[in-house]
Protein backbone atom coordinates (compact mmCIF):
# COMPACT_ATOMS: atom_id res chain seq x y z
CA UNK A 1 0.00 0.00 0.00
CA UNK A 2 3.23 2.69 0.85
CA UNK A 3 4.09 1.69 -2.74
CA UNK A 4 1.19 2.60 -4.41
CA UNK A 5 0.91 6.01 -2.41
CA UNK A 6 4.40 6.94 -3.34
CA UNK A 7 3.75 6.02 -7.18
CA UNK A 8 0.73 7.91 -7.27
CA UNK A 9 2.30 10.93 -5.17
CA UNK A 10 4.77 11.50 -7.20
CA UNK A 11 2.43 11.16 -10.75
CA UNK A 12 0.02 13.86 -8.67
CA UNK A 13 3.65 15.79 -8.30
CA UNK A 14 4.44 15.49 -11.78
CA UNK A 15 1.29 16.73 -13.17
CA UNK A 16 0.72 19.30 -11.00
CA UNK A 17 4.21 21.04 -11.67
CA UNK A 18 4.18 20.28 -15.85
CA UNK A 19 0.82 22.13 -15.39
CA UNK A 20 1.38 25.13 -13.90
CA UNK A 21 3.72 27.36 -16.27
CA UNK A 22 2.56 28.02 -19.69
CA UNK A 23 4.73 29.62 -21.89
CA UNK A 24 4.30 30.34 -25.28
CA UNK A 25 5.87 28.47 -28.10
CA UNK A 26 8.33 30.71 -30.56
CA UNK A 27 6.42 30.60 -33.32
CA UNK A 28 2.15 29.61 -31.79
CA UNK A 29 1.04 30.66 -35.46
CA UNK A 30 -0.45 34.23 -34.98
CA UNK A 31 -0.72 36.75 -37.54
CA UNK A 32 1.78 39.43 -37.88
CA UNK A 33 -0.58 41.85 -38.49
CA UNK A 34 -1.58 44.96 -35.84
CA UNK A 35 -0.02 46.96 -34.11
CA UNK A 36 3.05 46.37 -32.41
CA UNK A 37 5.04 48.85 -29.79
CA UNK A 38 8.70 48.37 -29.75
CA UNK A 39 10.07 47.95 -25.80
CA UNK A 40 13.40 47.14 -26.54
CA UNK A 41 16.04 47.35 -29.15
CA UNK A 42 19.76 46.54 -28.78
CA UNK A 43 22.32 46.71 -31.69
CA UNK A 44 26.43 46.41 -32.19
CA UNK A 45 28.20 47.64 -35.45
CA UNK A 46 31.27 48.89 -37.09
CA UNK A 47 31.24 52.20 -38.70
CA UNK A 48 34.09 53.16 -41.66
CA UNK A 49 34.93 56.31 -42.90
CA UNK A 50 37.40 56.97 -45.70
CA UNK A 51 38.23 60.52 -46.75
CA UNK A 52 41.49 61.57 -48.57
CA UNK A 53 43.03 58.07 -48.36
CA UNK A 54 42.77 58.16 -44.35
CA UNK A 55 40.30 55.29 -43.15
CA UNK A 56 39.10 55.15 -39.74
CA UNK A 57 37.04 52.16 -38.02
CA UNK A 58 34.95 52.16 -35.18
CA UNK A 59 33.17 49.53 -33.58
CA UNK A 60 29.87 50.35 -31.68
CA UNK A 61 26.83 49.08 -29.67
CA UNK A 62 23.97 50.65 -28.46
CA UNK A 63 20.41 49.93 -26.42
CA UNK A 64 17.33 51.91 -26.61
CA UNK A 65 15.67 53.98 -23.87
CA UNK A 66 12.79 56.09 -24.17
CA UNK A 67 10.92 54.09 -26.61
CA UNK A 68 7.52 56.04 -28.33
CA UNK A 69 8.50 53.23 -32.20
CA UNK A 70 4.88 51.46 -32.92
CA UNK A 71 4.92 50.09 -36.35
CA UNK A 72 1.37 49.20 -37.73
CA UNK A 73 1.11 45.74 -40.19
CA UNK A 74 -1.58 45.94 -42.95
CA UNK A 75 -2.36 43.16 -45.19
CA UNK A 76 -4.27 42.61 -48.54
CA UNK A 77 -1.78 44.71 -49.72
CA UNK A 78 0.91 43.83 -47.16
CA UNK A 79 1.82 47.74 -45.81
CA UNK A 80 3.16 49.20 -42.64
CA UNK A 81 3.23 52.94 -41.70
CA UNK A 82 5.25 53.35 -38.11
CA UNK A 83 5.68 56.46 -35.91
CA UNK A 84 7.03 57.28 -32.60
CA UNK A 85 11.22 56.28 -32.05
CA UNK A 86 13.72 55.96 -29.68
CA UNK A 87 17.08 57.39 -28.01
CA UNK A 88 19.97 55.21 -28.83
CA UNK A 89 23.25 55.35 -26.37
CA UNK A 90 25.89 54.58 -28.58
CA UNK A 91 28.75 53.32 -26.98
CA UNK A 92 31.96 53.29 -28.96
CA UNK A 93 36.03 53.51 -28.58
CA UNK A 94 38.07 56.54 -29.61
CA UNK A 95 41.62 57.01 -29.06
CA UNK A 96 41.27 54.54 -26.21
CA UNK A 97 38.84 56.11 -24.31
CA UNK A 98 34.90 54.77 -24.20
CA UNK A 99 32.20 57.36 -25.52
CA UNK A 100 28.57 57.36 -24.97
CA UNK A 101 26.50 59.30 -26.88
CA UNK A 102 23.08 59.26 -27.27
CA UNK A 103 21.13 59.93 -30.38
CA UNK A 104 17.35 60.22 -30.80
CA UNK A 105 16.50 58.19 -34.02
CA UNK A 106 12.71 59.14 -35.17
CA UNK A 107 11.06 57.95 -37.79
CA UNK A 108 13.05 55.27 -38.96
CA UNK A 109 11.53 53.13 -40.71
CA UNK A 110 8.21 55.39 -42.06
CA UNK A 111 6.08 53.88 -44.48
CA UNK A 112 6.40 51.09 -47.11
CA UNK A 113 5.51 47.27 -48.03
CA UNK A 114 6.27 44.01 -46.21
CA UNK A 115 6.70 40.52 -47.04
CA UNK A 116 7.33 36.88 -44.42
CA UNK A 117 9.27 33.95 -46.14
CA UNK A 118 9.53 31.20 -43.71
CA UNK A 119 11.19 32.71 -40.55
CA UNK A 120 12.08 35.56 -42.29
CA UNK A 121 10.49 39.07 -42.30
CA UNK A 122 11.27 41.00 -45.61
CA UNK A 123 10.71 45.16 -44.86
CA UNK A 124 10.74 47.93 -47.96
CA UNK A 125 10.19 51.32 -46.85
CA UNK A 126 9.88 54.06 -49.02
CA UNK A 127 12.82 55.43 -50.57
CA UNK A 128 15.26 52.88 -49.20
CA UNK A 129 16.66 49.55 -49.80
CA UNK A 130 14.68 46.27 -48.43
CA UNK A 131 16.01 44.88 -44.64
CA UNK A 132 15.54 41.39 -44.39
CA UNK A 133 14.94 40.34 -40.44
CA UNK A 134 14.77 36.74 -38.85
CA UNK A 135 11.76 36.23 -37.16
CA UNK A 136 12.97 34.73 -33.68
CA UNK A 137 9.89 34.59 -31.67
CA UNK A 138 5.97 35.18 -32.92
CA UNK A 139 3.36 35.01 -30.42
CA UNK A 140 -0.24 36.16 -30.25
CA UNK A 141 1.38 39.23 -27.76
CA UNK A 142 5.40 39.21 -28.89
CA UNK A 143 7.68 39.83 -31.33
CA UNK A 144 11.51 39.16 -31.52
CA UNK A 145 13.44 39.96 -34.59
CA UNK A 146 16.91 40.16 -35.61
CA UNK A 147 18.78 41.30 -38.61
CA UNK A 148 21.00 43.23 -40.17
CA UNK A 149 21.66 45.95 -41.98
CA UNK A 150 24.08 48.30 -44.15
CA UNK A 151 24.32 51.28 -45.22
CA UNK A 152 26.62 53.50 -47.56
CA UNK A 153 26.92 57.19 -48.67
CA UNK A 154 29.65 58.05 -51.03
CA UNK A 155 29.84 61.96 -51.15
CA UNK A 156 33.13 64.32 -52.70
CA UNK A 157 35.75 62.58 -51.19
CA UNK A 158 34.26 60.88 -48.43
CA UNK A 159 32.73 57.16 -48.30
CA UNK A 160 31.15 56.41 -45.61
CA UNK A 161 29.50 52.46 -44.52
CA UNK A 162 27.94 51.47 -41.74
CA UNK A 163 26.87 48.02 -40.72
CA UNK A 164 24.54 47.13 -38.06
CA UNK A 165 23.28 43.93 -36.38
CA UNK A 166 19.99 44.51 -34.28
CA UNK A 167 17.43 42.81 -32.04
CA UNK A 168 13.74 44.16 -31.49
CA UNK A 169 11.31 43.01 -29.14
CA UNK A 170 8.06 44.85 -29.62
CA UNK A 171 4.18 43.15 -27.85
CA UNK A 172 0.79 44.39 -28.47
Amino acid sequence: MKFFKTVFGLLLCSVIFSCTHEEEAPFSNPSIVGNWQLSAMEYTGVSKVSFNGVNNEHAFSGEASEIDFILDLSESPNTFTSEGGYLITLAFMMMGQEIKMPVRIDDFLGEGSWEINGDKLKVTSKGNPSDEMKILKLTEHELILEGDASRHVDESNALMSTTISATLRLNR
